[in-house]
């Protein structure tokens, strides 16, 4: 079966095209706030408290950050091309040097440069009916506290994340949804995208995105795929191999994946 494809380029337009889909009858029905993961009256609760700061998921980040307690002390290198005066060749002769007996030739020359390293982020949302909602916020987390150490450190950093499933529509179409968190070029703010990587936020503005598609969804809302794959790279169009972020449930798991990654940013 083909696979229903949808990228969106900000969290902010993907509550927009979930909100229109509920407005036209395309409703996704409220379930128990204890599967859920946070109390609401009805969607246009839901919409309120997706746009607004939540008190509760900035302080578990700042929790997590706390116990990982890790740090980056490499510092983003790139080799770039460099134009150097040469005595015995190069790409391009310049006779006025030449006359006046400088170096002559223009060489291009790879050297080590500080400068912006872009690294992305992708993190997996997908999760399963039998999970916790608390225990769905932990992948996202570990990336946002990953995300500020390594732009504190000086790379820029994009932040996607990725919904990915098969037989999720009645048609038997799979699903894959992605949407972006964080271009590279914006700077980090920790609590406007809590909201966007929590159990809550998943289990009712991610769901409800699905009802913008033609066919409807099946009641499980289809079957988790990998997103740790060749298929899910290309999908994104990651400029540079991605640093994906999954299974991961508890805060410890959170914490560990923290250290394993930033380990790796170590000079």
């Amino acid at each position: 079966m083909a696979t229903t494809v949808r990228f969106f380029e900000t969290v902010e337009e993907m509550t927009t095209a979930a909100d229109a889909a509920w407005h036209k009858g395309r409703v996704y029905p409220d379930q128990p706030a204890s599967w859920v993961g946070r109390q609401f009256t009805g969607w246009p609760d839901a919409m309120q408290k997706a746009r607004e700061t939540w008190a509760e998921g900035v302080e578990t980040i700042r929790r997590l950050a706390e116990e990982a307690g890790a740090t980056v002390t490499s510092r983003p290198v790139s080799r770039k091309r460099r134009p150097a005066w040469s005595e015995d060749g190069g790409d391009e002769l310049d006779t006025d040097r030449q006359r006046s007996g400088q170096a002559p030739w223009l060489e291009c020359r790879r050297q080590a440069v500080s400068g912006l390293q872009q690294v992305t982020l992708v993190i997996d949302v997908t999760a399963s009916w039998q999970r916790s909602a608390e225990s769905i916020i932990w992948r996202g987390a570990a990336a946002l506290v990953v995300a500020d150490l390594l732009e504190n450190a000086g790379y820029s950093v994009e932040i996607v994340a990725v919904f990915n499933t098969v037989q999720a529509f009645r048609n038997g179409n799979g699903y894959f949804l992605a949407y972006r968190l964080k271009r590279a070029d914006q700077p980090l703010d920790q609590a406007t995208l809590v909201n966007a990587i929590s159990g809550w936020f998943f289990r009712t503005v991610v769901i409800q995105t699905m009802y913008c598609e033609r066919s409807l969804p099946t009641k499980f809302h289809g079957k988790a795929l990998p997103v740790r794959s060749p298929e899910v790279v290309r999908e994104l169009g990651c400029p540079a191999d991605p640093i994906i972020i999954d299974k991961v449930w508890t805060r410890d798991d959170a914490a560990q994946l923290v250290r394993r990654v930033t380990d790796s940013f170590q000079s």
